[in-house]
């Protein structure tokens, strides 16, 4: 019996992120990361967390 996967692929969100914004929003968002020193999907992450749209520590 296959167990199913119960994640998301790895790299869904980053394919997502791609898909649905602009590439003069995605170069800023890599500026950004590189500034920080933190992966897209974190930024990503974190503004959704701030906006409300995702709980803390989910």
């Amino acid at each position: 019996m296959a167990r199913t996967q119960s994640r998301p692929k790895a790299g869904a969100m980053r394919e997502t992120i791609f898909s649905r914004v602009s590439l003069a929003d995605m170069q800023q968002l890599q500026e950004q990361s590189l500034k920080l020193d933190r992966p897209i999907s974190w930024i990503v992450r974190k503004a959704l967390i701030e906006s409300g749209y995702l709980e803390e520590g989910k």
